[in-house]
């Protein structure tokens, strides 16, 4: 299987944050996640170096469920604090005024073909 970073993937991301709080059903992480393919996620945290635990349960009408959940271990933690590394330096990153070269921050008057 080729899954894809957990530091890169807005997918494996948003999977880890469904089962970050305990046990939940497939349903519920498709539902948080709008993904169709829960498993092919929970397989993509696998192999990211992320333990998720699996079971059995039923629901309120007596069905089969899958339920997952991660389990907190050290690289869980490492995983974890390179996200909010990262979410807080995009934060940084959007704060900061860009100065490219687009026409808004061309001097009035000048065309581009006169070095602008």
């Amino acid at each position: 299987m080729n899954a894809g970073s957990i530091y890169t993937s807005r997918r494996l991301q948003a999977t880890l944050a469904a089962i970050r709080g305990g046990w939940a059903s497939t349903r519920e992480i498709s539902t948080r996640t709008g993904s169709m393919a829960v498993h092919s996620d929970i397989a993509g945290l696998r192999d990211n170096g992320l333990e998720v635990e699996t079971r059995w349960s039923h629901d309120a009408n007596g069905r089969r469920i899958h339920e997952y959940r991660l389990v907190w271990d050290t690289r869980a933690s490492e995983v974890m604090a390179v996200l909010n590394a990262i979410r807080i330096l995009k934060e940084r990153e959007a704060a900061i005024p860009w100065r490219g070269g687009t026409t808004r921050n061309r001097p009035a008057g000048r065309p581009w073909s006169k070095g602008w």
